[in-house]
């Protein structure tokens, strides 16, 4: 079915590695996909549900908070800083349940940049090295 011709043949192995880095570029993106759709509602309607009762949990990260709602709903919404820590006892005197994050780490140093900076790196070479024919000049 195939020849010995195909598995030596450069296209074959281009299109085998344009292949794979596809599947795992989907399979990155399907990995970070949340689970439940936050929708994003103003600070005052969250102060406005606290107070009423309907917030279940909180979960802050930062100025962000992830808000899930007595009825299993979820929310999200921007405070200002330092929020959770000076109106915590209000917040559990409410029933809140509170969760606080670590803030993440900047995402200039994860893995797709790092991945990405070595293949600009490994193009620049490709092209030095098909432009001077294989021969790389000597310094001296």
């Amino acid at each position: 079915m195939f020849s010995r011709q195909l598995f030596r043949s450069r296209r074959f192995w281009i299109a085998v590695a344009a292949l794979l880095v596809i599947i795992l570029s989907v399979a990155v993106v399907l990995s970070r996909r949340q689970a439940a759709i936050r929708q994003p509602i103003v600070f005052s309607d969250f102060l406005q549900e606290a107070d009423a009762g309907r917030i279940s949990a909180v979960v802050a990260n930062g100025d962000h908070l992830d808000i899930t709602r007595t009825d299993g709903s979820l929310a999200e919404t921007t405070t200002s800083a330092n929020y959770v820590t000076a109106n915590i006892a209000d917040l559990r005197k409410n029933g809140i349940k509170i969760e606080v994050t670590a803030l993440g780490e900047p995402s200039a140093y994860s893995y797709g940049a790092l991945l990405l900076g070595v293949a600009f790196i490994g193009m620049l070479g490709l092209s030095l090295y098909r432009v001077t024919s294989g021969r790389i000049p000597a310094l001296w």
